[in-house]
């Protein structure tokens, strides 16, 4: 009977043991779940974040792309006028060449209306 005793004594001495790592492993496993509940809203919310740099680097995108398209519309007025001034520039040179041999032109007249009156006065 003692025999009987003591396999019955160890016998609830593993039952015990094996509930006591049945609690531990429990305890852990609760540990590990809400470690992951945690992880999971974390990972949510980096989701979330990363979805609106997403949208903000789509709206950057689409933002670099009008200004760049009005750059290039900017520089192609730029050198249309850019040659505009030249041409202009240009022109008023060869009005001034023009205006001075015309100054030229009345003063020699000029010269030969007096030479001219002059030689009649003397008549």
């Amino acid at each position: 009977m003692d025999k009987v005793k003591e396999r019955v004594n160890a016998l609830r001495a593993e039952v015990e043991a094996a509930n006591a790592r049945a609690d531990a492993a429990e305890a852990e496993l609760k540990k590990f779940n809400e470690e992951q509940s945690s992880k999971e809203v974390e990972f949510n919310n980096l989701k979330r974040k990363a979805e609106s740099f997403e949208c903000d680097l789509d709206e950057t995108e689409k933002n670099l792309k009008e200004t760049t398209e009005k750059l290039r519309e900017s520089e192609l007025k730029c050198e249309t006028l850019e040659r505009k001034v030249v041409q202009l520039e240009n022109e008023v040179a060869e009005k001034e060449k023009k205006i001075e041999e015309l100054i030229e032109e009345r003063n020699k007249l000029k010269q030969e209306y007096e030479s001219v009156i002059s030689s009649i006065s003397e008549l």
